[in-house]
């Protein structure tokens, strides 16, 4: 059985003059992303791929699981189409991921 599971980035910061896709985590989300990945650890829940937005705190938050999870760095993959505020083009992404992963 395939198994999906959605994580969302962790604390970002707003303290920084940047634009929204390149705002940095904060000190508490770098540390929760480890917990949280470390979690995963613990139930051995080793991921096949892992997809991100472009969006820094989104590729940070994975960066994290996969030192953590001692992920190969060909696992992550970038996908524009998850860097969306409304949800429907991440539904959509949900919709044709099998395709995607046939591909890679």
């Amino acid at each position: 059985m395939k198994t999906l599971i959605l994580v969302r980035h962790a604390k970002s910061s707003w303290e920084y003059d940047v634009s929204d896709k390149k705002r940095p985590l904060k000190k508490r989300g770098k540390s929760d992303a480890k917990l949280v990945s470390k979690r995963f650890q613990q139930k051995s829940i080793t991921p096949d791929f892992v997809f991100s937005s472009p969006a820094n705190r989104a590729l940070t938050t994975c960066r994290i699981f996969s030192k953590v999870l001692n992920l190969n760095e060909n696992t992550l993959k970038i996908e524009e189409e998850l860097y969306d505020f409304g949800g429907e083009s991440v539904i959509n992404f949900i919709k044709t991921i099998d395709k995607k992963i046939k591909l890679l």
